[in-house]
């Protein structure tokens, strides 16, 4: 089952809202499951190991990383503030 999910940097940013299967910890953003990017970050056509940071506190959100043969945000947990999540 997919629940949409927002999620926000610690500074308290929107960044976008996602479609999440399963109750785990949110540790990649899938480009094709983004819903909404109201930063426009996630958009980015970036190279394997490149870096998206938040343009509110300079904190580096996620990095681009080759995960199962796919393409993927590595979100960095320590930046990751408030998820608020819908059915």
């Amino acid at each position: 089952m997919w629940r949409t999910k927002t999620l926000y940097c610690k500074c308290g940013l929107k960044l976008l809202d996602y479609r999440k299967r399963g109750p785990g910890r949110w540790i990649k953003v899938h480009r094709s499951r983004i819903s909404k990017d109201y930063s426009t970050l996630f958009e980015q056509k970036l190279a394997k190991g490149e870096s998206i940071y938040c343009p509110n506190c300079g904190e580096r959100l996620a990095t681009v990383q080759n995960v199962s043969g796919k393409w993927v945000f590595k979100l960095n947990q320590g930046a990751i503030g408030k998820i608020k999540g819908r059915a």
